[in-house]
């Protein structure tokens, strides 16, 4: 939707937001509530199958391409200031909505190759210190007041973005 949405141009760079903010939220009301689970005797066999590893492997690829594929249209676009607005935030979407989701996914692996996927995402969007304050932080202090990755009862969203971002850096 991304590169659609800078192909087509125009409003067309909005195609990845309404994809995110409006479609996907439908489809979730839309489409029956799945609450089955994976019986726990089949976890550890379903972890190790290579379909799942590579869908994770895949994705850091696309966001490599991803990223260079930006760093080509900053350089050659004459977008207005709302076009420059429409294409960061898109980026920024797709490589933090996806790439942080996948990163969060491979640094919990025991795998040193899957670790070092989970950092290459991460430094893709600048935000390589989650992979020590996650598992080293979060982890360990999680849902104590000394982990900042735990939202306090009755924090807004916007209070505990900002206090999530800034104490896990620190």
């Amino acid at each position: 939707m991304l590169v659609l949405g800078v192909e087509l141009g125009g409003a067309n760079l909005w195609l990845i937001h309404g994809f995110v903010f409006l479609l996907v939220p439908l489809m979730d009301f839309l489409l029956k509530t799945d609450t089955s689970n994976v019986p726990v005797e089949a976890i550890g066999q379903l972890s190790k199958e290579y379909f799942y590893k590579l869908i994770t492997f895949i994705w850091v690829y696309v966001q490599l391409a991803i990223v260079i594929w930006g760093f080509y249209v900053v350089s050659t676009a004459e977008y207005s200031w709302w076009e420059w607005l429409a294409f960061t935030s898109g980026v920024a979407l797709v490589t933090g909505g996806i790439g942080i989701t996948v990163a969060h996914e491979l640094g919990h692996k025991p795998e040193k190759i899957q670790q070092v996927y989970a950092q290459i995402l991460l430094m893709t969007v600048s935000y390589m210190h989650f992979f020590i304050e996650h598992n080293r932080g979060h982890h360990v202090r999680v849902a104590t007041p000394e982990d900042p990755a735990t939202s306090r009862f009755g924090e807004n969203f916007y209070g505990f973005w900002v206090r999530s971002v800034r104490d896990g850096f620190f």
